[in-house]
């Protein structure tokens, strides 16, 4: 496995440098820190169910790092982007 697959899409692992794990309420969000510092980051989102296998998986490509959200990023995820 190289990456994360979305639909049609590839993400290769090799593409960012991290991943970090937020939750709110019953699900999380996944999201990938880009190597390139202007580039986007990705961010997933999966029920509790599943959150242990697939931190594991991802875990054996990428560190975890613990995410601080900054003001715009709390804004925007209340607004729902």
């Amino acid at each position: 496995n190289l990456g994360v697959h979305i639909n049609e899409s590839v993400h290769n692992y090799s593409d960012f440098r991290a991943f970090g794990i937020t939750q709110e309420g019953a699900f999380f969000t996944m999201t990938f820190i880009p190597v390139k510092r202007f580039s986007p980051a990705l961010s997933i989102y999966f029920s509790g169910t599943d959150g242990e296998k697939i931190v594991d998986i991802v875990g054996k490509h990428l560190p975890m790092e613990k995410l601080k959200l900054d003001f715009i990023d709390k804004a925007m995820r209340k607004l729902h982007f």
